[in-house]
């Protein structure tokens, strides 16, 4: 197998095993923990509502801009605008995501996104390699955790 075939297989093994990390963390999130303080506070973020009653009637201005009066109001987020990031952080505040294996995973995740030009992936291929595999052993560790943890096999 030539560095472009190989290239090609270990960057779809990346895929495969950042596609499983993903479903796992965002599944247990959404279903078994959907009602974790920590679920709650990535999936929703306060946002400045105007009051329109007072909006039309009163005028203000605040350092040369108009003003208006506004209330925070809590607001989810689509499930997808949050950052794999933030989920994998949620997971280990939850505890079925042990902080050892966090930035792996993040960083996994990461590469599985990149777009690598043609001349680049001789280069890259190493550190797919090595991604691979460690994608590879980390996830019967991975996997065992939450089984301990949730008591779910």
């Amino acid at each position: 197998m030539n560095g472009d075939e190989q290239h090609a297989f270990v960057k779809f093994q990346i895929m495969q095993y950042a596609s499983i990390y993903e479903a796992v963390i965002s599944n247990l999130l959404w279903g078994r923990y959907k009602d974790h303080p920590a679920v709650f506070a990535l999936e929703n973020h306060r946002v400045l509502k105007e009051v329109p009653g007072f909006s039309k009637s009163m005028s203000a201005k605040f350092d040369g801009d108009e003003a208006h009066i506004s209330v925070y109001r809590p607001a989810k987020k689509q499930r997808n605008s949050i950052s794999f990031s933030n989920k994998v952080d949620c997971a280990v505040k939850v505890g079925f995501v042990e902080d050892t294996y966090a930035e792996e995973i993040k960083t996994l995740y990461a590469l599985r996104n990149l777009a690598h030009i043609e001349n680049e992936a001789g280069k890259q291929i190493e550190v797919e390699i090595e991604q691979s595999k460690q994608a590879y052993w980390r996830m019967q560790p991975f996997l065992q955790h939450i089984i301990d943890v949730t008591g779910s096999s």
